[in-house]
């Protein structure tokens, strides 16, 4: 029928450009007017699936327009999933059961995911424009739990296979500049 399953309102803390860039650090909120927003757009433009609507708010008029809409799984599913809206989960308890979650719209907002190696360059150029001081970003990184664009205690190989890449190649370098050092000390 179109209806809503389950859904979530979330919002970007950083973005590395910032203000254009990549998402760095976001996390979920209660935003009624957003949510307000989001399901008549769903409605109006006959939304079925899993989608995410993007969202702008402006930051003179505080008007809300919409951006664009991806039907497709991405990272903010991950976040909704640590925070107890698992969509894709609800996507294959509905297609194969025919199981319809017994609270929509309910979750948390304690987590934040974060990509933290964007975030440390999003970081220093907030900090060059004095926009963001260095206890001020750690105190970010402190407000709640994270879930890492990459890495999770519960699956950790994923990190070990990037970190073993990024020291392979940068191993020939290495050996390079140690033979180097080597044939001058001797």
């Amino acid at each position: 029928t179109g209806a809503l399953l389950e859904w979530f309102v979330g919002r970007k803390v950083r973005t590395y450009p910032p203000l254009t860039g990549t998402s760095t650090l976001v996390e979920l909120a209660h935003d009624d007017a957003v949510e307000t927003l989001g399901r008549r757009i769903a409605s109006q433009a006959g939304l079925k699936g899993v989608f995410k609507i993007d969202l702008k708010r402006d930051a003179h008029t505080g008007d809300t327009r919409l951006l664009e809409i991806n039907a497709r799984y991405n990272l903010w599913h991950y976040l909704g999933a640590a925070n107890g809206v698992n969509l894709p989960r609800t996507a294959y308890d509905y297609l194969v059961h025919g199981v319809r979650p017994s609270a929509p719209g309910r979750y948390r907002t304690t987590h934040r995911w974060i990509y933290f190696r964007y975030d440390w360059r999003a970081y220093r150029q907030l900090a060059a424009r004095g926009e963001l001081g260095f206890f001020g970003w750690l105190a970010s990184l402190a407000d709640g739990p994270l879930v890492c664009q990459l890495f999770a205690w519960s699956d950790p190989l994923p990190f070990f296979f990037r970190l073993r890449h990024m020291f392979k190649s940068k191993l020939p370098r290495l050996t390079a500049v140690l033979r180097r050092w080597l044939s001058m000390a001797s």
